[in-house]
């Protein structure tokens, strides 16, 4: 999906480890306030590829853009102020089990902000209300189940105001109306906050309910970039059996 001014670009981007290509040159575009899914087989790369937005894997060769900003080559210092615009919600929801959910949430703004731990207390909360999470606030991260502890990670993310947020498999291991209610909270942060929302994951269920766009990834290169109802649709026989595999969880494919 090309347009004048997307929020990130890869280019001709090559990613190896040990002399295997995991990537040969990717080129896609993510575009401001999406919900972008980058789809493919286990082992393809996917959540390396958006690794590389925030300086956790270097490519080899290639360009990588977030907002007309060149990150390759960036210093880990500067990829700090990257890393605050474009938060990454990993597919572990880490929290830090000694700590409430309110003060999980407020510690990267009494960091980042230089605040208070008292301001960041206020804003962590109207943060958790933004998310229908409030209540949760004074629990601890062992009291939650998987879904709630993703939705706490979600909103730590969003406690420094980013513009994107990168989600590696953000419905794995959860039950169906976990699973559904965390695609609901990534269409939400995406509407009503305009962030731009980059999923990994094999969900065609969460692709189907809430995405602008597909990125397909097979044999370290883009093999289909377009809309989701023309993905289900597709007659290529690499997309086809990736969706024909995942068919028990979307009703009609």
């Amino acid at each position: 999906m090309a347009s004048a001014n997307p929020h990130m670009v890869f280019s001709d981007v090559h990613i190896a480890f040990a002399g295997k290509s995991v990537h040969a040159g990717v080129s896609l575009q993510v575009q401001r306030g999406s919900v972008h899914f980058i789809m493919g087989q286990s082992g393809v790369g996917k959540s390396v590829l958006i690794k590389t937005l925030v300086g956790l894997v270097h490519p080899d060769r290639g360009s990588i853009t977030f907002d007309g900003t060149e990150v390759v080559g960036l210093s880990e210092a500067a990829f700090f102020p990257i890393r605050r615009r474009c938060q990454m919600v990993f597919q572990q929801a880490t929290l830090f089990g000694s700590l409430s959910v309110l003060d999980n949430v407020a510690m990267p703004i009494a960091r980042h902000e230089q605040v208070s731990m008292a301001v960041a207390r206020q804003r962590a909360a109207e943060v958790l209300e933004s998310l229908h999470a409030r209540h949760l606030g004074e629990r601890l991260p062992a009291t939650l189940g998987p879904g709630l502890r993703k939705q706490v990670a979600i909103a730590r993310a969003l406690a420094l105001n980013p513009e994107a947020l990168l989600y590696d498999e953000p419905t794995t291991g959860l039950d169906p109306i976990a699973a559904r209610r965390t695609d609901r909270l990534i269409r939400e942060t995406s509407i009503r906050l305009g962030v731009t929302s980059v999923v990994v994951s094999h969900d065609l269920q969460s692709l189907l309910s809430i995405g602008d766009w597909v990125s397909f990834l097979h044999a370290g290169q883009l093999h289909f970039d377009g809309p989701p109802a023309k993905f289900f649709a597709a007659t290529d026989p690499v997309v086809r059996a990736f969706v024909q595999a995942g068919s028990s969880s979307v009703g009609h494919c």
